[in-house]
């Protein structure tokens, strides 16, 4: 690690040091504009107009990227309504995002992809953000509600695509450096442009800091690139690869007890750390067969490694997961009775090979390093979909669509021979079992479209969520693999409205009900994974945007959400880290044409720690943050900035936990006051 950020930081200096006049030239011809208002991709798997798709959905541009004072994704994604975002220690790397309050589970609910590539992984890693680096991205588009028809797995309370950039115009480099609090220091360097057939983008780039607690550091270096080949007008071939490379400490958490003792940026694990390598490869073809016929096909390859040295919980050992990936897809548009008619059908197909070797911690101490189990876990889904969208007349299209997935596990578990096997802590158990899994997905939707962009809609769907490899198996349970664990399964129902007011002001309201069968947690008490009886995940979600002048625009958002337990022991409780109210203001003001500041504040409502479901202990404060950045555009293609978050210095944790052993309540603090500043050139 280092090497790369070293070559940047000489590239930066050499580039920096070109008289500002050669970016003073005349601006080069960017992308064609897109009126964001307009498209939506994600919903239909072809793009749609926003104000046809009966769904809740909101569009993170890339300006209102650059006017945040975001570093990582799920900074930009905190302002956005019905989502809680939960960065357990400030770096953007270990986090989750929430959509529709599923707490501590809210990785495996919501799907992420990238230009439609799914990026879950088959075990509870969850989606690793920081490997997407926030001037690649386009856009950001967020479907609340189940995607399960044209997704499958795990897109059960919503799902974020984020589209990446493509490269535009003439031949291009861009530089990019930024430096902040706690040691923060990032580079990057873009080469771009575009032919008459081939668009191109690379990037490259460093980041790292020591973080805000002790023993909470995130180095990373990346790699990224998009070629784009237009072989004919009907046709279009596109590569994207990608590369990623981490390591990065674990603090973890601080008890009631500890706090009193020390500050908020100590550690008791000073030795926990993590290092990952990641690197994926798609290659897409779009075709127009004919006027009315669109094929689409994407081939993908994921290779993914994770060295877990987390000594505080004897959890030493290396997981590597290939993932290979096969997604073709047809969509016909024909005329049915006066209206327009659009069908769409596919196949995903995903095989995943994880290897675990787990190696020897304190309990076998004499042996220490030595690989004690190998564990071979495999997953292949095969998904089969089919979506039909009708016009009923010019305004109101009725949706209809159906998914049947089927999974397939199996599980193979070696105890390895040696001097060890005397010791208390091996375990001598092998592991030999198959699972079959199939679950069916539906949608229904009505839409009403008042204009392009404004829209009242009804939709119906039934979704589910197949267990993670970590839930069915542990090494430590008996038996190892959990037959008797059921997927989830949600049914779930929303009504919802969103106007657009001539471009100056846009509003949208929902209201959605969704209930669960066999809601996935873990138990503590048993160490096992389990399934909840019944549970209930309803709430409104309101967003507003208004231009109130030329150079001032107002935005604020309020979500509330009612998780609770419908049945069982817990019956009338809420749903652990669901907090009931969030909200956020924001607003952007250029004072001149060249100065911009821009402003959020958000809010998070009190909400129980994770392991309280009885409501044995108080809720986790509520609290409030400010963020703010200034940024200046001078003649020509550069931009520096400054921006401060958490401008009051607020104490608060965005994660918690009831500690089982000590009966504690045990915290993750969020950073303090912090400062980042940068700049960028384009030549």
């Amino acid at each position: 690690m280092g090497k790369v950020q070293m070559l940047l930081r000489v590239l930066l200096f050499v580039l920096m040091s070109i008289p500002v006049a050669a970016s003073c030239q005349e601006k080069l011809p960017g992308p064609e504009e897109i009126d964001l208002e307009k498209i939506v991709i994600t919903p239909f798997r072809y793009s749609h107009s926003l104000g046809t798709v009966p769904a809740s959905v909101t569009i993170i541009s890339s300006q209102d990227i650059e006017n945040s004072n975001a570093e990582t994704i799920v900074d930009v994604l905190r302002a956005s309504p019905g989502i809680v975002v939960r960065d357990y220690y400030g770096t953007g790397n270990k986090a989750t995002v929430d959509l529709r309050g599923f707490g501590e589970f809210a990785a495996s609910n919501t799907l992420v992809l990238i230009d439609g590539r799914r990026v879950n992984e088959i075990d509870l890693s969850g989606t690793a953000w920081t490997q997407i680096p926030l001037d690649t991205v386009e856009r950001i588009e967020i479907i609340r509600g189940s995607g399960s028809v044209l997704y499958g797995d795990n897109a059960v309370g919503g799902t974020i695509n984020i589209i990446t950039k493509r490269g535009s115009g003439k031949p291009s480099v861009e530089v990019e450096t930024q430096v902040g609090s706690y040691q923060m220091d990032s580079e990057r360097v873009t080469v771009s442009g575009e032919t008459e057939r081939l668009s191109y983008m690379l990037r490259m780039g460093g980041y790292s800091t020591n973080g805000y607690r002790q023993n909470s550091y995130y180095r990373s270096e990346d790699f990224d690139s998009k070629f784009i080949f237009d072989i004919a007008d009907t046709s279009k071939f596109t590569i994207a690869a990608n590369y990623h490379d981490a390591d990065f400490g674990m603090p973890g958490a601080l008890r009631e007890s500890q706090l009193k003792a020390c500050t908020r940026r100590d550690t008791k694990f000073p030795d926990d750390d993590v290092g990952e390598k990641d690197w994926s490869i798609d290659v897409g073809m779009e075709h127009s067969i004919t006027d009315d016929l669109d094929m689409q096909s994407h081939l993908s390859y994921r290779s993914r490694y994770v060295d877990n040295n987390l000594l505080s919980s004897q959890a030493v050992e290396g997981r590597k997961i290939d993932t290979f990936s096969f997604r073709p897809s047809l969509v016909y548009r024909k005329e049915l009775f006066g209206g327009e008619n659009k069908l769409v059908g596919g196949i995903d197909f995903y095989r995943s090979d994880s290897l675990i070797d787990a190696y020897s911690f304190s309990g076998l101490s004499y042996y220490q390093g030595s690989k004690t189990r190998r564990t071979a876990i495999d997953k292949e889904t095969q998904g089969y979909y089919l979506q039909n969208e009708l016009a009923l007349n010019k305004a109101l299209m009725l949706l209809a669509g159906y998914r049947f997935e089927k999974a397939n596990y199996s599980f193979n578990s070696t105890p390895q021979e040696g001097p060890w096997t005397s010791d208390l802590f091996w375990n001598s158990a092998y592991v030999n079992q198959a699972l079959k899994v199939n679950e069916e997905a539906l949608n229904l939707g009505l839409n009403y479209s008042l204009n392009d962009a404004s829209k009242v809609f009804f939709c119906y769907t039934k979704s589910f969520r197949l267990p993670s490899t970590d839930e069915y198996y542990s090494i430590w349970s008996s038996p190892p693999v959990n037959t008797g664990l059921m997927p989830q399964t949600a049914h779930n129902y929303e009504i919802g409205y969103a106007h657009n007011f001539e471009k100056a002001l846009t509003q949208s309201i929902t209201y959605f009900d969704m209930r669960l069968r066999n809601e996935l947690y873990y138990d503590p008490s048993t160490y096992e994974n389990k399934n909840y009886d019944k549970t209930i995940h309803r709430g409104i979600e309101y967003s507003i945007s208004w231009n109130a002048l030329r150079n001032l625009k107002l935005s604020g958002q309020y979500t509330f959400t009612d998780a609770f337990f419908k049945g069982g022991s817990y019956r009338g409780h809420r749903i652990p880290l669901v907090p009931r109210h969030k909200a956020s203001l924001g607003a952007v003001v250029n004072p001149l044409s060249k100065l911009s500041l821009a402003l959020m504040l958000n809010f998070t409502g009190e909400q129980y720690f994770i392991n309280d479901q009885a409501h044995n202990y108080p809720a986790m404060n509520d609290y409030t943050t400010l963020d703010l950045k200034l940024t200046f555009k001078p003649a020509g293609n550069a931009s520096w900035f400054i921006g401060v978050n958490n401008v009051f210095d607020a104490q608060y944790s965005e994660y918690g936990a009831i500690s089982t052993v000590y009966n504690e309540r045990g915290y993750y603090p969020s950073p303090g006051r912090n400062i980042a500043a940068g700049g960028k050139i384009k030549f």
